[in-house]
């Protein structure tokens, strides 16, 4: 996937994060309450809402930093590995062995954090994810004159089931100034709900899809993958649609006064004839997209029962058709609501 951060552990990792595309949405707006702090002498180092440290900041000194292995409850070890080449950190390594979830929400994120005296945080390069099975391996690629010139604290922080629910909570109100109201950090048995503005200028909430199988895909149009699997995707509605199983996707097109032309254009080309959310109408929604929903990295299906219900969250095509036909064995077309 294209990058969202060093967010989601996504099946398609190559392509796509979005935080590429929108700056890295957890530190894009401030809290609406106060953020994890650390206080280090004089100074404080403050975390993006959710976050705590796993590995409270420590004055940072390229001569003696070395391996730091944490161990968490319900992950196990975690071994932060800094590699030193030439006297110059080019990069820090976070891995760790990835359990199995019912769902993805509940997956922790880990942040390696430098800040400078101020307790500024210093801004790293790229993050990418490598997944061997379940290890899982976080590189944060250093700007190396920049972190050793300003770089004083160092640690570590994650991103827990607990903190994503604390963060987005922090921010649920928000959307209903907007009448925007995004999904609250969809987790598997928990109801999905929503009330957003669709393509063609329509509303469509989560009520409106109550009494049907729902497959929802959130995508983009620079999202390789995302547009990879759409003639799997027009296979598997053309399979399940005389059982009344419907689609519906999430455009996240970045906000922009083209972003609605693009998403259509490519809709057109791609012939995708069912209906799409519009899930950044705003630079103010994408950010509150990230917050409160926790969805931060495409493509990313969910798919929803009759009563509203998230039942899964399938990885790929391949076990999206799995997810329908279980769901579908579960509640069959008769016991739709009103049948």
């Amino acid at each position: 996937m294209t990058t969202i951060a060093s967010r989601l552990l996504f099946p398609c990792l190559a392509a796509a994060m979005l935080h590429t595309h929108a700056a890295a949405a957890p530190d894009a707006a401030p809290a609406p309450h106060d953020a994890a702090e650390q206080k280090t002498g004089e100074s404080v180092v403050q975390l993006p809402a959710g976050y705590r440290w796993v590995v409270p900041p420590q004055p940072f000194d390229l001569d003696t930093m070395e391996e730091i292995s944490i161990t968490l409850e319900g992950v196990g070890e975690v071994v932060v590995e800094p590699i030193i080449e030439k006297g110059m950190i080019n990069e820090v390594r976070l891995g760790y062995e990835r359990g199995r979830t019912e769902s993805r929400m509940k997956t922790p994120t880990f942040m390696v954090r430098f800040a400078d005296a101020s307790g500024e945080a210093i801004r790293n390069g790229p993050i990418g994810i490598r997944i061997h099975g379940a290890a899982v391996q976080s590189v944060y690629h250093i700007n190396s004159d920049e972190v050793l010139s300003r770089a004083a604290w160092f640690g570590v922080a994650v991103l827990d089931y607990e903190g994503r629910v604390e963060r987005a909570k922090a921010y649920a109100d928000a959307p209903e100034t907007e009448n925007y109201r995004v999904p609250f950090l969809p987790v598997v048995g928990q109801p999905f709900e929503f009330d957003l503005p669709t393509l063609d200028g329509e509303r469509m909430t989560h009520q409106d899809m109550l009494g049907k199988i729902v497959v929802y895909d959130a995508w983009a149009s620079w999202c390789g993958p995302c547009l990879t699997k759409m003639p799997e995707m027009h296979k598997l509605r053309e399979r399940f649609a005389a059982q009344g199983v419907e689609f519906v996707g999430i455009s996240l097109e970045q906000p922009s006064s083209n972003a609605m032309a693009r998403a259509t254009e490519k809709i057109e080309s791609l012939e995708l004839d069912w209906p799409h959310l519009h899930g950044f109408p705003s630079r103010e929604a994408n950010r509150l997209w990230f917050n409160v929903t926790g969805i931060e990295g495409i493509p990313r299906l969910f798919v929803v029962d009759r009563s509203g219900i998230l039942r899964a969250e399938p990885p790929t095509t391949g076990r999206l058709a799995d997810a329908i036909h279980d769901l579908l064995e579960q509640q069959p077309p008769h016991a739709a609501a009103g049948d």
